[in-house]
């Protein structure tokens, strides 16, 4: 009898081990799943480090040392839309995951998601997918802060275009709200993935420069057969020293990206003073009404938007385009054997080259194999003699004879404007 009851235990034991390790096992493939989407949706995924560039904080949350503080507004759009598009939803978990590294760095940060107006049920929905433990900051023991914030669909003025209504704009009624609060002001669209270390940039570079003329400028990066492709705007602008350091600009100081803006209180004042009640009038804007109102370029009118180039700084700036729409496009249409004008002009270079053109200016001529030509003056001789240089790279492309292939190179000119 012993023996036989014995002998049930063990079997009993055994079936509760093999439904335990069924279970676990089942729960690190879903697990493994998740990461892997993510990993292939975004390979710029953040680190999560306790690096501490930087310290910020906000008046409306206990403060943690003396620290800078952040409200970033993600413009999401419909919720109905969101929650059930698993691409979109894994983007704004990584967006949120960036914003726990900065925290973890020393940023004190405030998230406002915002959607247009939609059933309670749906809310509720996306809330309860977005506050979770992924979002857990250890340097304060606590979940970053996120909040929800609907708007009634609006749609876009007459003379603008680009998307279906104006979401894009009314986180101008949350920085006005907000304007004694923060320190930094940020606003994104819901694809782009801004690492703490671009709001580090930003940080540390308004604070090198006089940023009542300067602003930092911002880019995007997007991903492509494991190469990273720098905007197509940095290929050709000014050149120039500002004390002390190397920076870039676009002619006329115009912008540089896309898909997100950061802004200091300071300045932010000055431009809702400046513009009074057009600041929050969204029937004044004209062309493409997120480009006009959610980047730098509603800053044109008022500052000097410039990129530090020295020690490859600019790299910092760079941000990523998730869906890496545009380069994809350029880059299919230049496997075609009639490359459009239309493409090379928006062709971007690659990182690697895009970082030699900037760093001929610093004397570095060496080029590691990169099919890069440079003509025209020395760039460092003007730069070293307080000149500026206008630069421009060109992407050619050039079959070879009795064959369909075709290869790419780039030709970059110089052209030094003396002091």
């Amino acid at each position: 009898l012993l023996q036989t009851r014995g002998s049930e235990i063990l079997i009993h034991t055994m079936m509760l081990w093999q439904r335990t390790m069924k279970w676990l096992v089942v729960s690190a493939a879903v697990l493994f799943c998740w990461f892997v989407q993510l990993r292939i949706l975004v390979p710029y995924f953040p680190d999560i480090t306790n690096a501490s560039e930087y310290n910020n904080a906000t008046s409306l949350f206990p403060r943690h040392d003396k620290s800078v503080s952040l409200l970033a507004v993600v413009t999401c759009g419909w919720v109905e839309r969101l929650i059930v598009d698993h691409k979109r939803m894994a983007c704004l978990h990584i967006i949120l995951a960036n914003y726990v590294t900065a925290c973890e760095s020393g940023f004190d940060v405030f998230v406002v998601i915002t959607t247009y107006v939609t059933s309670s049920r749906e809310e509720e929905e996306l809330e309860k997918a977005v506050t979770n433990d992924l979002h857990h900051c250890a340097r304060i023991n606590s979940q970053i802060h996120i909040q929800f914030e609907s708007f009634e669909f609006r749609p876009l003025p007459s003379k603008a275009f680009g998307t279906a209504g104006d979401l894009a704009f009314r986180h101008r009624e949350i920085f006005e709200r907000e304007a004694e609060n923060f320190d930094l002001f940020l606003v994104q669209e819901d694809d782009v993935s801004i690492k703490a270390a671009a709001i580090s940039y930003f940080l540390q570079a308004s604070e090198l420069i006089d940023d009542s003329i300067y602003i930092p400028a911002i880019y995007y990066n997007e991903l492509y057969g494991g190469e990273w492709y720098p905007s197509w705007r940095l290929r050709w602008g000014i050149i120039r020293k500002i004390s002390g350091m190397l920076f870039f600009s676009a002619f006329d100081f115009k912008s540089l990206g896309c898909c997100v803006n950061i802004i200091s209180q300071k300045n932010l004042k000055y431009q809702m003073k400046k513009l009074g009640s057009a600041y929050l009038n969204a029937s004044l804007i004209e062309g493409e009404f997120n480009v006009e109102v959610a980047t730098d370029k509603w800053l044109e009118n008022s500052f000097r938007i410039v990129l530090r180039i020295d020690n490859d700084m600019w790299i910092r700036a760079g941000v990523h385009h998730i869906p890496n729409k545009y380069i994809t496009y350029a880059l299919a249409d230049e496997s075609e054997m009639n490359v459009r004008s239309k493409d090379q002009v928006v062709a971007s270079l690659t990182r690697e080259e895009q970082a030699h053109v900037f760093r001929q200016c610093e004397g570095v001529t060496h080029t590691n194999g990169l099919n890069v030509t440079f003509i025209g003056d020395d760039c460092y001789s003007c730069i070293s003699q307080n000149g500026t240089v206008q630069v421009s790279a060109a992407v050619n492309y050039k079959k070879e004879k009795g064959t369909q292939f075709k290869y790419r190179y780039i030709v970059v000119t110089y052209n030094c404007r003396p002091h």
